[in-house]
């Protein structure tokens, strides 16, 4: 009888390489375009607004939009400064945890059998700070929290017939997953203060999450609608015969796979919205004071967030022969 067992531990503290995002000034945030250098005019007219100052006429979900973009200055290195391009310099934290167990056994149950198990879980958690698979570009509204967990369970069995003859059983599981939940507060409609009603108030797995916004010029943000649950199991038989005849190793056997993966699709069920003053009838003639009037351009909102449920079954079939033709010389040749 051997045993054998292990354990790895990995804790990674490090920050990630600094990127830049444009963001708004504190004063645009507040209404006031004094500094813009162009004139803008009340929604979808010709009549200017005296002293660009929308601040009057911010609705509560404009507010909340200036609310994501002060928060999120906070976080880097700001220069506070109207028509400043890059002016937000980010090096948030990205942590990783990782763990790994493992388990060995050998057992030689006689002459003719010999039984092989090995067991390994591991773990791997990391702190996306601008969210996993989200779109690039975007402020980091919503980190994520990737979690790899795996299981994978081995038990073989190898049999000697006769000392021409082995003939090896296998058994295996694995489990694998990645589960990617939103990870702290700023995806939360309520931490900014949104308030307009969706069309779908309950769908999705976090239906409070803050919209995926575009402004023309300015970065985006986005929700939690990109969040991943995507686990995985698959289960193998197999077995081969060996045998050894003359000058000739002859193989065959076969294996049988069953694969389960279940994942979701991740459409924007929070709120897909959009700010462009070009082809917007009733633009102030800039995209950023559009967002804070709630001048969209488009919006489109998904029902639900669907999880497709697939499975495969993969049998396999093989046979092969290596024949030491010649001291110097093996031809090796089979299908599968």
């Amino acid at each position: 009888l051997f045993f054998f067992a292990g354990e790895e531990w990995k804790r990674l503290r490090q920050n990630q390489s600094p990127t830049q995002r444009t963001t708004p000034s504190s004063a645009e945030l507040a209404g006031d375009f004094s500094g813009l250098g162009k004139q803008l005019f009340f929604p979808g007219t010709t009549n200017p607004i005296p002293n660009n100052n929308i601040a009057a006429l911010m609705t509560t979900d404009g507010k909340a939009i200036a609310n994501v973009y002060s928060t999120i200055n906070k976080l880097g290195q700001y220069t506070d400064s109207t028509n400043a391009v890059n002016n937000l310099t980010l090096t948030p934290t990205n942590p990783l945890d990782f763990r790994e167990d493992i388990v060995r056994l050998d057992f030689h149950i006689n002459d003719k059998h010999l039984l092989y198990g090995r067991w390994i879980s591991d773990h791997n958690s990391l702190i996306d700070p601008f969210g996993t698979f989200s779109a690039g570009g975007n402020l980091p509204t919503t980190p994520t929290q990737r979690n790899r967990p795996g299981q994978s369970y081995l038990l073989a069995e190898t049999w000697t017939v006769r000392p021409t003859i082995i003939n090896q059983s296998t058994v295996n599981f694995s489990y694998v997953s990645q589960h990617i939940p939103p990870y702290g507060v700023n995806w939360k409609r309520e931490t900014f203060g949104f308030q307009y009603a969706k069309l779908f108030p309950t769908a999705g797995a976090y239906p409070n999450g803050i919209p995926q916004v575009g402004i023309t010029s300015f970065a985006g943000f986005q929700g939690p609608n990109f969040a991943l649950n995507s686990p995985t199991t698959d289960i193998q038989l197999g077995d081969t015969l060996s045998i050894v005849k003359g000058n000739h190793l002859i193989k065959f056997g076969g294996v049988y796979v069953r694969n389960r993966v279940d994942q979701n699709g991740r459409p924007s069920y929070t709120g897909n919205v959009s700010f462009n003053a070009s082809g917007n009838p009733i633009t102030t003639g800039y995209a950023l004071a559009d967002a804070l009037l709630g001048n969209f351009s488009s919006y489109q909102e998904a029902s639900a967030d669907p999880t497709g449920h697939f499975r495969f079954n993969q049998p396999e079939f093989f046979a092969q022969d290596t024949w030491k033709a010649f001291r110097n010389l093996s031809v090796e040749y089979g299908v599968r």
